[in-house]
């Protein structure tokens, strides 16, 4: 019955790299798609003497949600499969809502029980469906990659083994929980999975584009590692000073390594947008020496001889760690607290007065008398702070120590 879906996720799953005997969790909604995976995550955890752990969210947006996912946990059980369910606190306004809620609620989930490792059940044809989509507004490059076999988050790794296979003869696994909302025309999502289910060729060429996005990047990814080794310096702190020809926007590779600078330094994982980029280079020609402008949550500085580019600390929140726990920090730097006192972690911004001309956006322990410090000398005890942003810029991992 999974046969050729068994064998590709195998091939998918043995892509990867592996501990000795994982844990993996699953997302599973009860639908045709992820039930499949769960059944080949199951066949494939016993063959590596691995856990599976199957989650299922509840959105609470319909009616019969609660039945559903008792549905789900009976059906894990008749299956030997761990189940649990989480359920949402408050009921998503719209679809993009509910998925943000759920990724959120797997990866708070996965974290707390220390699983580094979730299997969600994307295949082809939804790769197609967010290849169009972002066609329609206009996506170019990293864009039209669309969705990744593997995206590494703050808490691990989200897989998706079956992103290359089709979703036919699935609806034989035996079981499926129908969501009505897949069948409601007012979201996009679904208009455009009608039309590719009814076109084959539309999502072929989706497909393609999105294959030849990727062939693009690769070829244009050995090009961006040369220029970060001429043009760019990016510290421990997160601040990058680049050379002024990174700024040539007629340059495709110099364009793509200012927006992977912007990435890296502002914590986030989606590109700029289209229109704020346009904006930027038009003002280009018009930015003055001494200048700073706001650019995707950072900060620009130019200078005699080059460009400063810092985290915009107006933007940057608080954050609490508790006793030896981890947190992040802004998207750019892990926390690590070993002492059994609870700690406030800020940004350093306007306080840092003596670094006038960066306004460095430093992660600070501010203890209760208010005393900021910024991460210092690898040799002391406290606090410790790993620079790891969400997109770094080449894999660098700088770690100091706030005391």
């Amino acid at each position: 019955m999974l046969g050729k879906v068994m064998r590709a996720f195998e091939d998918a799953m043995n892509a990867y790299q592996w501990e000795k005997s994982p844990t993996i969790a699953v997302a599973l909604s009860g639908g045709q798609d992820s039930t499949a995976l769960t059944l080949c995550a199951q066949i494939w955890c016993e063959k590596h003497n691995g856990k599976l752990v199957a989650l299922h969210v509840d959105h609470g947006m319909r009616s019969v949600s609660s039945q559903e996912a008792q549905c789900v946990l009976d059906w894990c059980r008749s299956h030997n499969i761990t189940g649990h369910i989480l359920t949402c606190n408050k009921v998503a306004s719209s679809q993009e809502t509910a998925r943000l809620k759920r990724y959120n609620l797997l990866g708070k989930w996965c974290e707390e029980n220390k699983i580094y490792h979730l299997l969600v059940g994307h295949h082809a044809w939804d790769q197609a469906e967010t290849v169009i989509m972002r066609q329609k507004r206009k996506s170019s490059g990293v864009g039209l990659m669309g969705m990744q076999p593997m995206r590494i988050t703050e808490w691990g790794r989200i897989l998706r083994p079956l992103l290359t296979l089709p979703p036919q003869g699935w609806d034989q696994c035996g079981y499926s929980v129908d969501d009505a909302s897949n069948q409601n025309m007012q979201y996009e999502r679904v208009q455009v999975r009608t039309q590719i289910i009814a076109n084959a060729s539309l999502r072929e060429e989706a497909l393609h584009l999105q294959k030849q996005s990727c062939q693009e990047q690769e070829s244009q990814h050995a090009h961006l590692v040369e220029a970060i080794a001429k043009y760019v310096r990016l510290d421990a702190n997160g601040v990058c000073v680049c050379a002024r020809e990174v700024f040539d926007t007629n340059n495709p590779v110099h364009c793509a390594l200012l927006k992977r600078i912007i990435m890296t330094v502002s914590g986030k994982v989606l590109p700029i947008r289209l229109k704020v980029w346009d904006m930027f280079c038009d003002r280009i020609p018009h930015w003055l020496c001494g200048q700073k402008v706001t650019l995707g949550g950072c900060v620009l500085l130019k200078r005699q001889s080059d460009v400063c580019i810092m985290r915009e600390y107006k933007r940057i929140q608080k954050i609490i760690v508790k006793p030896g726990k981890q947190a992040l920090f802004d998207g750019r730097f892990i926390i690590d607290n070993p002492t059994p006192y609870t700690r406030e972690i800020d940004a350093w911004g306007n306080l840092c007065s003596q670094i006038k001309e960066q306004e460095m956006a430093f992660p600070a322990y501010r203890n209760k008398e208010g005393v900021c410090e910024v991460p210092r000398s690898h040799q002391s005890v406290g606090m410790r702070s790993v620079f790891m942003p969400m997109i770094p810029l080449m894999g660098y991992r700088f770690s100091c120590v706030m005391r």
